[in-house]
């Protein structure tokens, strides 16, 4: 079944496997499908008789778009089960432009025994912008001529014009430009009870903010408003800027294959842990235990200077930003929302569970520590290993 979705002015978006149905939609796509591959009538799905695809297969269109003379649609083929009684299934993107050239490439996916779930379809320009979730993962491609390029994003999303904001589990939100395919800095999560669909009442950047600003630019403006907050501990801010602002000065990379895309992902949002381990290492020698208060006491000056949580639990843009005033400001809120979280960690004695990837101090980045503020630096190479976290799964 197809169905009307919402899109640029004048293009049509169709999904399919909506409860409603719009049958002339149906009709249309399967004609203009039809006429990109130069068959005389419209594209067969299934298995009928006279489609002319093998016996014992199956063909389906799981999404479409159709804007003038440009064609996309992606294609699944199922074919008949293996030894072991998996069914091999094929996914198939393909897209006529206006030269009539037809390029197809297959839909990057985990296996070959799942299909997926298309959120969205656009033509810009000339590239065409997809987002679907297959077995592990919801991702985003954009293909201009037989070029790919990809973005792991989270199927936990919402669509504002040529803004896609998601979250992915326990994270800040993510924002990606559609129209460039950039992503941008994300919106700080200030709250443990947060969900996506309260993003709208945060502000997302308009077009002269998307992007991400110059690392040494965003580390200027957050030592000029780490600072001011006070006393600072040795390695204070810069450890703060490592280990808490890194989503807000390190911009994801686009990557141009499938398993590509999980090198940096689960951990993203950098080691935050880290001045919590600080303190605790410098706590348990008599000697800097002086230092160890000095942490605390910073930790807690920044909760209580902390903003008003919006009532959506999401801090948001302000008209008149520049990408890097933006990106220090909300770095700054969730420095001072988990400043508070690490006090706690350091009155508790322990660190929390859940930090995958940084069992045993495993540096876990694809950015190399050498590229993190030299203070930072510092703390993490005189950490003894036994600060940091440990399996707990």
């Amino acid at each position: 079944m197809w169905h009307r979705w919402s899109g640029p002015a004048e293009q049509q978006v169709l999904l399919v496997g909506v409860v409603d149905v719009v049958v002339v939609q149906a009709v249309a796509s399967a004609g203009a499908i039809g006429v990109a591959l130069g068959n005389d009538g419209p594209f067969q799905e299934s298995q009928p008789s006279d489609s002319g695809h093998q016996t014992g297969t199956r063909v389906r269109v799981l999404a479409g778009v159709v804007y003038g003379e440009r064609v996309a649609w992606v294609e699944y083929r199922a074919g008949r089960p293996d030894s072991d009684g998996r069914l091999p299934v094929d996914l198939f993107l393909h897209v006529k432009g206006e030269d009539g050239d037809l390029v197809t490439v297959d839909v990057p996916t985990y296996n070959p025994y799942f299909e997926c779930d298309v959120h969205l379809m656009r033509l810009h320009g000339d590239a065409l912008l997809v987002i679907y979730t297959e077995k592990h993962d919801t991702i985003a491609l954009r293909l201009v001529g037989d070029r790919m390029e990809l973005r792991e994003i989270d199927d936990d999303l919402l669509v504002h014009g040529d803004v896609v904001a998601y979250r992915p589990y326990k994270a800040n939100v993510g924002v990606l430009d559609l129209a460039g395919f950039q992503a941008s800095v994300p919106l700080p999560v200030v709250t443990e009870d947060f969900t996506l669909t309260d993003a709208h009442r945060a502000l997302l950047p308009g077009p002269e903010q998307y992007g991400f600003p110059a690392r040494a630019a965003v580390w200027a403006r957050l030592r000029e408003l780490l600072t001011v907050t006070g006393p600072v501990p040795q390695y204070g801010v810069e450890v703060l800027i490592g280990a808490l602002a890194q989503p807000y000065w390190f911009a994801p990379p686009t990557e141009y294959h499938y398993g590509a895309l999980f090198r940096w992902s689960r951990t993203s949002d950098g080691p935050w842990w880290l001045p919590a381990a600080w303190y605790l290492h410098l706590a348990s020698r008599p000697h800097t235990t002086s230092a160890a208060q000095a942490w605390l006491a910073w930790l807690d000056r920044l909760v209580v200077d902390a903003a008003p949580t919006p009532a959506c639990g999401l801090h948001g843009w302000q008209s008149g930003w520049t990408v890097t005033e933006g990106a220090a400001q909300l770095a700054m809120h969730l420095i001072r929302y988990r400043a508070g979280l690490l006090a706690g960690m350091c009155r508790a004695g322990a660190l929390t569970d859940g930090w995958w990837g940084w069992e045993g101090k495993r540096w876990a980045h694809s950015l190399p520590v050498q590229e993190f503020p030299p203070g930072f630096v510092a703390v993490w190479n005189r950490l003894p290993k036994r600060r940091a976290p440990t399996r707990d799964w």
